[in-house]
C-alpha cells in the first residue's frame, strides 16, 4: 500500500531501535501470545513502543527480553491468530481509549 508515502518511514536494525528505546525511555509493549494480561491490563499512556512480530515467527527474543510488558491479545476460533494490521489496531485503538479517559 506504500504507507511510507503518508508516514515516515526509517530502516534500520533491530538492536539499534531497542537502544533509542532505552536511551529515551520508551517502555516496549510487545503483544505476543506469551503475554499473561490484556493489552487493557497495561498502562498505553505514557512514551510507548508497541510491538508485533511478523505473522509466522511472531516477536524475536531479544525483543521479548527488553519489553516492559507482553500482552496477550484475546482470539478464538480455528487458529488463534490475527493478521499483523488487526493486531496493531487493536493495540492502537486501546491506546487511544486509554488516553482520552485520562484527559477526563
Amino acid at each position: 500500500m506504500r504507507a511510507d508515502r503518508f508516514i515516515p518511514v526509517i530502516y534500520t536494525t533491530t538492536e539499534a531501535i531497542l537502544a533509542s528505546a532505552k536511551e529515551h525511555a520508551i517502555h516496549l509493549v510487545v503483544a505476543e501470545d506469551v503475554g499473561e494480561k490484556g493489552p487493557w491490563d497495561a498502562d498505553l499512556t505514557g512514551n510507548v513502543l508497541l510491538v508485533v512480530g511478523a505473522e509466522r515467527n511472531g516477536v524475536s527474543a531479544p525483543v521479548l527480553e527488553a519489553a516492559s510488558e507482553v500482552v496477550r491479545l484475546p482470539m478464538d476460533g480455528f487458529v488463534p491468530s490475527y493478521n499483523l494490521q488487526v493486531a496493531v489496531s487493536v493495540l492502537a485503538v486501546e491506546a487511544l481509549r486509554q488516553r482520552l479517559n485520562r484527559r477526563k
